[in-house]
């Protein structure tokens, strides 16, 4: 589970997460975390060609999407309870919006690394042969 300290995040100010490994199925080792801001160019103002203009024959480009990393978290967790992590929005940042033409998106990004307890070891581990 992971928890948030508020719902609302200011530019400047810190906030919180916590992460409560306490009910987990399957052992965490490590945890991490960015927080991102992701500018996204929607498909009839990106442009595919350097001069600016598309041909008739270009194919309708995709969004343009450009990621920026305000922060990063990583830890080992492996028989931790309870981990904590904090983060800081610039002061000087935008906050999420969307036009017709471009968005900005803010996201914080998990990756949990997990061990996989075979069947044949059971709970009690170890898998020292058998015979």
């Amino acid at each position: 589970k992971i928890i948030l300290d508020r719902r609302v995040q200011r530019p400047g100010r810190p906030f919180s997460l916590i992460f409560d490994f306490s009910g987990a199925r399957l052992p965490c080792l490590r945890v991490s975390a960015t927080l991102e801001a992701r500018e996204i160019v929607l498909p009839r103002i990106a442009r595919p060609d350097a001069v600016g203009f598309l041909s008739a024959a270009a194919p309708v480009p995709a969004n343009r999407e450009f990621k920026r990393v305000h922060g990063e978290y990583a830890e080992e967790v492996l028989h931790a309870a309870f981990a904590h992590a904090t983060f800081v929005l610039p002061a000087d940042v935008t906050g999420t919006f969307s036009t017709d033409a471009v968005a900005v998106r803010w996201a914080i990004h998990f990756v949990f690394y997990t061990a996989v307890c075979d069947d044949d070891e059971g709970e009690g581990g170890g898998g020292g042969g058998g015979g």
